[in-house]
Formats: C-alpha cells, sequence, structure tokens
C-alpha cells in the first residue's frame, strides 16, 4: 500500500510539472493607435495560415513550470489594427496565391507575419513569465508575390510579482504591444512601400 502511495505522489509530480499554464499574447487594442490621415491609399492584404492560426507555443515559465498560448491567434486582430493605421482598408485574405480574389477585393500588397517568441523567469516560486519577447517579421509582397519589404523587429515585456498578481500574462502582453509598436513604425518608415 506505501508502494502504492509514493506511486500515485510521483504521478501527481510528473502530471503538474508537465502541464502549461494557458496565458495570453493579445495585447490592450485601445494601445494600438488609430487610423491616420496620412494613410496610404489603397488595400492591404493579412493573410494568416490556418495552421499558423491554430499554432500552440509552449515556453518556460517560473517555478519550473511552462506556460501555452497561440500568438497568431492572439495578435491577429492588433496586427490588422496596426496595418489599418498605415492602409485605407485591410481585409483577411484566405489564399494570397489567388490574385483573381486578390483583384476583385482590390488589393495591391499583401503582408504575410511571422512570429517567434521567448519567455523566462528568474522566480522559483511563481510560474508567469517574468521576462517576454516577441519577434515579429512581416512580409510585404505583391499580389503576384513578389517581395516588395521586409521588417523585422523584437519587443521585451517585463513584469514582477507585484504587477503581474493580477495578470499573469502582463509581460507577454508587454512584449506584443513593444513588438506592435515597433511593427507599425517600420513598416511606415518603409521607402519600398510609400
Amino acid at each position: 500500500m506505501a508502494a502504492l502511495k509514493q506511486w500515485a505522489c510521483i504521478c501527481c509530480v510528473v502530471l503538474l510539472a508537465a502541464c502549461a499554464h494557458p496565458i495570453s499574447m493579445a495585447p490592450d487594442m485601445a494601445k494600438m493607435g488609430s487610423a491616420s490621415a496620412a494613410a496610404r491609399p489603397g488595400t492591404v492584404g493579412l493573410y494568416i495560415s490556418a495552421e499558423d492560426r491554430s499554432r500552440q507555443v509552449t515556453t518556460p515559465g517560473g517555478g519550473g513550470d511552462k506556460v501555452s498560448y497561440y500568438p497568431y491567434r492572439d495578435l491577429e486582430s492588433a496586427i490588422y489594427k496596426v496595418l489599418g493605421t498605415l492602409y485605407e482598408r485591410v481585409v483577411v485574405v484566405q489564399a494570397p496565391g489567388d490574385v483573381d480574389a486578390l483583384t476583385k477585393n482590390g488589393v495591391s500588397v499583401v503582408a504575410r507575419p511571422q512570429i517567434i517568441t521567448q519567455s523566462s523567469s528568474q522566480s522559483a516560486l511563481t510560474w508567469p513569465p517574468t521576462f517576454f519577447q516577441v519577434q515579429i517579421t512581416c512580409v510585404v509582397t505583391d499580389i503576384a508575390g513578389a517581395k516588395i519589404a521586409e521588417t523585422f523587429v523584437t519587443g521585451t515585456g517585463r513584469a514582477e510579482f507585484d504587477e503581474f498578481k493580477s495578470d499573469f500574462s502582463l509581460a507577454a502582453k508587454r512584449a506584443s504591444e513593444d513588438a506592435l509598436r515597433q511593427t507599425q513604425a517600420a513598416l511606415s518608415a518603409e521607402k519600398a512601400l510609400q
């Protein structure tokens, strides 16, 4: 009986250690800016594949735990809003190779974001990450698929216990906001898109 209890305790510890705590990278949309009077004419298409949209990522948290989230799903609306500050119109593109559909929707360029994340924590006692990093590469092509421009930014976010005890996703949200602000600035400054 003692051996059975010991085995059950070991199984519980292994299961708890293997679990990843869910968080969200979704930023505060109010911080994402609004459309500018200087927005470029025309329509930009935003393409995120179904595979990327459903991709779950797991990275380290604190105390040996991990966190899991959906980078593309969490950031899609914010990327859409960022593009909306730069162009008169934004549409979601289902098939970036469908030139007829792109032309019908008035799309002149297609933006394809790629997102890479990292997280960590110095805390041995709490699981939320105290550091989070979001890298966004945005490849912009014409409707034929030829690359016009590419931007790359790295956003970082930090949060300590006193801050994140009411929002376990705080470091991730701050990193997302930082990366999105930088993406907006990089795309705005990209001469090939002007």
